[in-house]
């Protein structure tokens, strides 16, 4: 296997395994007019990991939300799901736009137009 093989095969290894579009991969595959051999099979095998790696984390919640004592919650669950939420809203409505152009750290609240 050459040199260059190995590298573009580790580059779209670790690239399909990360929650990135698996679109812009493809998409720039094709532009470049990469062969198909080059792109697939490192491919499949990183959706198989990332996909067992699920499994097995989703087998753990669905484990330890069972077997939590009846009315209990623990506080590394709340905070969780509020770091989540606050994750989420940040990512939601900060402004890429001035962020991206004018280096300006800005929220826009104005997402429904």
């Amino acid at each position: 296997m050459s040199r260059k093989l190995w590298h573009g095969w580790l580059f779209v290894f670790i690239f399909a395994v990360t929650p990135l579009s698996d679109t812009i991969l493809f998409t720039a595959a094709a532009i470049a007019k990469v062969k198909a051999i080059r792109i697939v099979p490192p491919f499949f095998c990183a959706k198989l990991v990332s996909d067992a790696v699920m499994l097995v984390v989703a087998r753990y919640a669905v484990a330890s939300f069972t077997n939590r004592p009846h009315g209990a919650f623990p506080w590394k669950g709340i905070f969780t799901i509020v770091f989540s939420i606050v994750l989420i809203a940040g990512l939601l409505f900060l402004d890429g736009r001035a962020l991206l152009q004018k280096k300006k750290f800005a929220f826009n609240f104005n997402i429904w137009k």
